[in-house]
């Protein structure tokens, strides 16, 4: 008639993330994406609060927005405390990334770092989230051109129609050469 005890103690498992992207993400300077959309958080330790931290580099690439609970810490790290595996998930899948417009002549990587963090001080931390920024080609603008619709006679006076012309082009942060083509509708009048 033995009796037998046996003692359960918990042991915490750290949370873990999965769905994070395989190859980059490519998208267009003048789009935004949703880096996490398919993003799962899990912790299998019941009712374990998280911590959940965000960053990208270069930090100067873009914006973060619909950031739910996330705040700025004002070093380009986000960061989530007190929250659920599922409230995380969720708000990491609605966050959304959008890239300086106009900034770069060639592709820019940045790379997003996710660190979850359970009460114990157990993580994971994911640095696979992969955007490759594609820049797109905007139209230069030319403004301040003359309207010339009265006739002009031979000798009558001297027009100067580009000068207050100014000629603008967004991309490379208005660094990109730009070619200027003049051509009269009529070389016989000039």
């Amino acid at each position: 008639n033995g009796e037998v005890t046996v003692t359960a103690n918990s042991v915490n498992d750290k949370p873990l993330i999965g769905g994070i992207p395989v190859n980059p993400i490519d998208v267009d300077d003048n789009d935004d994406i949703n880096p996490f959309e398919n993003v799962t958080i899990e912790d299998i330790d019941f009712d374990d609060l998280l911590e959940a931290t965000l960053n990208f580099i270069p930090s100067d690439a873009g914006v973060l927005s619909n950031l739910g609970s996330f705040v700025d810490d004002g070093n380009g790290n986000y960061q989530l405390l007190n929250a659920s595996d599922d409230d995380i998930q969720s708000i990491l899948r609605a966050i959304v990334f959008e890239p300086a417009n106009n900034r770069y002549s060639n592709n820019q990587e940045v790379i997003f770092t996710l660190t979850i963090t359970d009460a114990g001080g157990l993580e994971d931390s994911d640095s696979n989230t992969e955007v490759n920024i594609q820049p797109v080609n905007d139209a230069p603008s030319i403004s301040g051109l003359i309207d010339i619709t009265t006739p002009v006679f031979d000798n009558a006076t001297d027009i100067f129609p580009f000068s207050n012309a100014t000629i603008t082009d967004v991309d490379e942060e208005g660094e990109q050469e730009i070619t200027v083509t003049i051509q009269l509708n009529n070389s016989d009048n000039g």
